[in-house]
């Protein structure tokens, strides 16, 4: 059966980045004692406070989401990319292989990453407003807005923004049911690749 861990942004310790333009609260690096280095996959939730460079992650795939904000600009001359990403609910897929800038919209933004190790776990990132439910070996769920229900194998739980749960393991089934009409939430399902 796969461990169901529950996690609420609130009581995540944040690290400073060494450029000291923002802080990140991870939510789950696997395998547990891996380092920034040697990741299978990783989510997190980073508070952008001021302009500068992303931190490049070689042979990794991310996908980028904006919580809140004002926006951001994200610029790669390598990638060809030049994009403002807002708190919109669009998920940007990229390669942790290339240079990346942000430039802030106005004022400090938050945004949701995950990345996965290229060859060896791939992710889908959705946003739900609907009840809906998923069925994966790894996945992960954040809370946005408002409360819902989630029920899985282990039990159900009710939660309110900024609280979620993930689970890697065996193949899990999840169901997400809204609680109240503004409720929203981030979906990730991961699969492993076959080599």
């Amino acid at each position: 059966m796969a461990n169901l861990h529950k996690f609420d942004l609130q009581t995540l310790p944040a690290m400073a980045w060494k450029n000291g333009g923002g802080v990140t609260r991870e939510i789950v690096r696997e395998p547990a004692g891996a380092s920034l280095d040697d990741f299978d996959w990783r989510v997190s939730v980073a508070d952008i406070a001021a302009a500068g460079p992303f931190s490049r992650f070689v042979g990794i795939d991310r996908h980028l989401l904006l919580l809140e904000g004002d926006g951001v600009n994200l610029t790669s001359v390598e990638a060809g990319l030049d994009v403002n990403l807002l708190a919109d609910d669009t998920v940007l897929a990229f390669s942790g292989d290339v240079d990346m800038s942000s430039q802030l919209l106005g004022g400090a933004v938050r945004d949701f990453n995950v990345m996965t190790k290229r060859g060896v776990w791939q992710a889908q990132v959705e946003v739900w407003t609907a009840e809906g439910g998923i069925h994966a070996e790894a996945g992960l769920l954040l809370q946005t807005r408002g409360q819902a229900r989630c029920e899985h194998e282990e039990g159900e739980a009710v939660l309110a923004a900024g609280q979620g749960c993930w689970w890697q393991g065996q193949m899990a089934s999840l169901h997400w049911q809204p609680l109240s009409a503004d409720a929203k939430a981030i979906v990730v399902v991961l699969q492993s690749v076959n080599a």
